[in-house]
């Protein structure tokens, strides 16, 4: 537990530190984000250490485009205007398909809880 937290603590500093240098762009993440996935990437790799280290980003960029996709289906946002609809819906269906391998492998026991998920 000590060292997850010094590790944490470590990231934390680094990524601060990092951003004294760096003027954020459009094409990257707001700067909480992308400390707080660094620390989720972390904790992620902490309880799964045989994962890829990119694994937990791409699985936090894709469940918050199915949670926009939710909050706009029930009225409650819509969408930039400079999206491109079909490349997102693209997205979540390739996304949903992924998910529904992956438990049907889990299912059938061809994969557990910590094993990667098949490309």
């Amino acid at each position: 537990m000590i060292e997850l937290e010094y590790r944490r603590s470590y990231a934390k500093v680094l990524n601060d530190m990092a951003w004294m240098f760096l003027e954020s762009t459009d094409k990257g993440y707001p700067v909480g984000i992308a400390k707080g996935l660094e620390d989720f990437s972390l904790l992620s790799h902490t309880l799964n250490p045989g994962r890829n280290e990119e694994t937990p980003k791409l699985t936090v960029e894709r469940e918050a485009l199915v949670m926009a996709d939710k909050l706009v289906q029930v009225g409650a946002a819509k969408w930039q205007p400079d999206f491109d609809m079909e490349k997102v819906r693209k997205a979540l269906h390739d996304w949903q398909n992924q998910k529904n391998k992956v438990r049907l492998l889990r299912m059938i026991g061809e994969l557990d809880k910590f094993t990667e998920k098949p490309e």
